[in-house]
């Protein structure tokens, strides 16, 4: 009896640990997913960094030219258009209105064939902006950074589409409030 007893308390002092070992590992795969959350970046075909940043309650898409000096986009951009949109569980997007900040490209006709070192777009939204906007989301949504271009008239045709896709940064699952 005495023996059973004593591989009972083993058994469950083994368990406690585990329960205890899975749960730490738990805490710490949540803090990670918060910082992963604070800034996610992605170098795009055409050398610009596509920026999805946290900052309290804004999220903000940021397409930056990161390079020194005078360096040529290629192939030739005419416009950009910068989307920071919402992506349900079931995988449905919503296209949230947003407001923009420091647009240095004209989006007509003219090329925007150097843009400068520094140079940047930005879309921005906040999270109350999101959930009112979303109520249907069930309080949880992926926030996604995309951009799209188009490529300057005289380029059309030539190995680059003329309208693409060409990067999009995903968050992690954000809770709304």
């Amino acid at each position: 009896m005495a023996l059973l007893a004593l591989a009972f308390s083993f058994f469950f002092s083994l368990y406690h640990r585990w329960i205890r070992v899975l749960a730490d590992a738990k805490k710490a795969s949540i803090l990670q997913l918060q910082h992963d959350l604070e800034l996610k970046n992605r170098q795009t075909a055409h050398g610009l960094t596509l920026t999805l940043a946290r900052n309290g309650e804004n999220f903000t898409a940021t397409l930056r030219n990161e390079s020194r000096g005078p360096k040529r986009i290629y192939p030739p951009i005419r416009h950009i258009d910068l989307f920071v949109q919402l992506y349900d569980l079931r995988g449905r997007r919503y296209d949230p209105p947003m407001r923009f900040v420091g647009h240095p490209s004209d989006p007509g006709d003219s090329d925007v064939p150097a843009s400068p070192a520094g140079a940047k777009w930005e879309a921005a939204i906040t999270m109350r902006e999101l959930h009112e906007e979303f109520a249907q989301l069930d309080g949880a949504a992926y926030v996604v950074a995309r951009y799209k271009y188009a490529v300057a008239d005289h380029f059309k045709g030539k190995r680059k589409p003329h309208q693409a896709d060409d990067a999009e940064v995903w968050s992690n699952l954000v809770r709304l409030p």
